[in-house]
C-alpha cells in the first residue's frame, strides 16, 4: 500500500499541467525524532531535514526533502561468561539506517485569517539490520529500503507569506518481527519566495 501512495503521488504530480506556473518557491528546514525498537531495546534520535517545494498557480504543491542520520542502533546482552572473569553476549542485533529521502504533494488553501497546505507523504529510509543468537543458532540479515507514509501541513499568515511553520506526523514501518522505524514527528520552517 505505501508503494501505492508513492506512485500515486508520483502520478498526481506528473498531471500538473505544463502550462501551470510556478507561484511559489519554498526551502525549510526540520528537525524529526527518528525512532524505533529492536528486539532489545528502544531508539529515538533527532535528525536534522532539509525540505524543497514548488507551489503551483492552480495552489498544487509538490516537495521533496533529505534527511540525513548516522544513527545506528546496537543491542548487545553481554549475559554468557566466557570462563575468565568477562562476559560475551548470548545475542547481537544492529540497525544501521542511511540517509532519507521525501516526497509529498499538497494543496495551498488561502483565506483572510491563515494559508493552510496539509499534505501527504512517503520517507524512504535505507536501512541493513543484522541479528544473531548464539544460542539457538539464529542469524538475519537484511538490507532493503522502507517506505513510511507521512500526513502534515505548514502555516503561514497572509500578511507574512514569507515564512511558514508546520508539522507533520509518520507511520511506523515494521522492518521484521520485533523490529520497528518511524520518523515519529517532525517541526518544519520554511522560507517562502
Amino acid at each position: 500500500m505505501k508503494k501505492k501512495i508513492l506512485f500515486a503521488s508520483l502520478l498526481t504530480s506528473l498531471s500538473v499541467p505544463a502550462s501551470a506556473m510556478i507561484k511559489e518557491y519554498s526551502i525549510g528546514v526540520g528537525i524529526s525524532e527518528t525512532q524505533g525498537q529492536l528486539k532489545g531495546r528502544d531508539f529515538s534520535g533527532l535528525e536534522p531535514t532539509v525540505n524543497l517545494g514548488l507551489t503551483f498557480d492552480n495552489n498544487i504543491m509538490i516537495g521533496t526533502g533529505f534527511t540525513t542520520t548516522g544513527y545506528n542502533p546496537r543491542s548487545n546482552s553481554y549475559d554468557i561468561s566466557n570462563g575468565m572473569g568477562g562476559l560475551i553476549s548470548s545475542y547481537e542485533e544492529h540497525l544501521k539506517l542511511s540517509s532519507a529521502i521525501n516526497l509529498r504533494l499538497g494543496y495551498k488553501f488561502e483565506t483572510d485569517v491563515v494559508n493552510i497546505t496539509p499534505y501527504l507523504g512517503v520517507n524512504a529510509f535505507s536501512y541493513k539490520y543484522s541479528y544473531s543468537n548464539k544460542i539457538d543458532d539464529v542469524s538475519e540479515n537484511l538490507s532493503d529500503t522502507a517506505y513510511i507514509p507521512f500526513i502534515g501541513a505548514e502555516f503561514s499568515h497572509p500578511d507574512y507569506p514569507l515564512l511558514s511553520m508546520g508539522f507533520r506526523l509518520s507511520d511506523k514501518k515494521s522492518i521484521t518481527n520485533g523490529v520497528e522505524l518511524t520518523q515519529g514527528g517532525m517541526v518544519t520552517f520554511s522560507v517562502n519566495l
